[in-house]
């Protein structure tokens, strides 16, 4: 093989310094030549600039391809939730002068603001909680005329009612299944001092309070 054809086929490979070492055993073989010199003069140029263009780089090695990393939180439904259109459930029967809660989210995430439900037994402190998107303390329609019907039936057993507002995250947990009443009982603001920063609130209020106080 020809000197010239040892410097091509040696700069198809991925190695500078070994090409470099290559031509100079090369040169050294064949006993350089003034046209020797000339191709030598040039691999080294070749060999320097590519060293630069890698050393630019940062690093002579491809870099490995980055794994998207799934940031998505699967959460696990630990409870079953219950439906106030319905009326109180029967699991709730025995229960007699329960606490009720009403959360209300701080913020619509419909075109109301809507509450749900959390039913507690004095007596041996187990709670139930009915879903958010059944009642509601807006409007004239059926969210309104099911918050009457099932805040009367409280009543009938002698309920103590604490209506309260709470961040959206929370209410979505809770009546969802998610996120267990005791670890979030405590973290809301009593409806009725409660800083109104919306003129639907007043609406909230005045429906909400007429009905539970």
């Amino acid at each position: 093989m020809g000197l010239s054809s040892s410097i091509i086929a040696i700069a198809q490979g991925s190695d500078v310094r070994a090409l470099v070492f290559l031509i100079l055993n090369l040169l050294i073989r064949n006993f350089m030549t003034p046209t020797d010199f000339g191709l030598g003069v040039l691999a080294s140029y070749f060999a320097n600039t590519i060293d630069k263009v890698i050393k630019l780089n940062g690093n002579d090695e491809s870099p490995e391809p980055q794994l998207k990393e799934d940031t998505e939180v699967h959460k696990a439904r630990k409870f079953r939730t219950f439906d106030a259109r319905y009326g109180i459930p029967s699991a709730l029967d025995d229960i007699e002068k329960p606490l009720v809660s009403i959360l209300i989210e701080r913020n619509p995430s419909t075109h109301y603001n809507l509450p749900c439900v959390v039913i507690e037994s004095r007596a041996n402190g187990e709670w139930y909680v009915m879903s958010k998107g059944n009642i509601s303390f807006q409007g004239s329609g059926g969210g309104l005329s099911h918050a009457k019907s099932f805040i009367s039936k409280l009543k009938e057993k002698n309920a103590d009612i604490g209506v309260w507002v709470y961040d959206n995250s929370l209410v979505d947990d809770l009546s969802n299944g998610y996120t267990l009443w005791p670890e979030i009982k405590g973290k809301g603001i009593p409806l009725r001092s409660f800083i109104e920063d919306d003129a639907s609130w007043k609406e909230i209020v005045e429906k909400a309070t007429a009905m539970s106080y």
